[in-house]
């Protein structure tokens, strides 16, 4: 079933022309349009692990028929993958065949699950209350959200894995987008990957920014452990 979203258009209102758009705002592109259609442009492994529920896997392959009915009219094509690069490729690419209406989720799959939206998922149930008992500790305790199919996330785990070798008082939690996707859903704590977040008695004190330099997530984590 190709088509994610049916509605009737009730407005005039036109989209951005950047590639890039949050959840928020592809469904309000969605709920304007004629028809709406969600690829996702990641592997069948990467698909069959966690997915935005109804989307089409394509595998960076549209079908033909769709994008036919896609092209005209008033249909919306969003695209998404683990973060911002094959679904940014593809949206480009599409752009420059003509498809007016194509969109790259900003932040991936990441940011359809932090904002509660649906999704498919072959994880671990959401356990809050242990998750949170975990972070109850005078230590500051790393959490690091990744994905084996995300190159930074695979940089920034390396960084904490060599800080934790040097500094065995931190706790390090380590959460996978696949796995852990029903408690991130509820914990709302990684709208884009890599990210990292630091807590301390069960409070939060920092997360990083998108675009955060990575190298210096060692001083980052020194600088909060001295706080009370």
């Amino acid at each position: 079933m190709f088509c994610v979203f049916f509605t009737v258009k009730t407005s005039a209102q036109q989209p951005d022309t950047g590639l890039l758009v949050s959840p928020a705002k592809y469904i309000d592109f969605s709920t304007n349009a004629d028809t709406s259609f969600i690829f996702d442009v990641r592997t069948k492994e990467e698909y069959n692990k966690t997915h935005i529920r109804d989307a089409v896997l394509i595998d960076s392959v549209l079908p033909e028929k769709v994008l036919k009915l896609s092209k005209s009219g008033n249909a919306v094509i969003l695209l998404y993958s683990i973060a911002n690069g094959r679904s940014v490729q593809l949206a480009r690419k599409l752009k420059r065949e003509g498809y007016a209406r194509v969109y790259a989720l900003d932040g991936g799959i990441a940011s359809w699950i932090s904002a509660g939206l649906p999704f498919y998922s072959g994880g671990e149930a959401a356990n809050v209350a242990l998750f949170k008992q975990n972070l109850a500790t005078d230590s500051v305790v790393v959490v690091d959200v990744a994905s084996a199919y995300c190159p930074p996330c695979i940089k920034v785990s390396r960084i904490i894995d060599s800080f934790s070798t040097r500094h065995p008082e931190y706790k390090i939690i380590k959460l996978d987008i696949d796995r852990d996707a029903p408690l991130l859903a509820q914990l709302k704590i990684a709208e884009a990957l890599p990210a990292v977040v630091l807590y301390k008695s069960g409070r939060e004190l920092w997360r990083n920014k998108r675009g955060e330099n990575w190298s210096l997530l060692p001083d980052t984590f020194l600088k909060y452990q001295s706080k009370k």
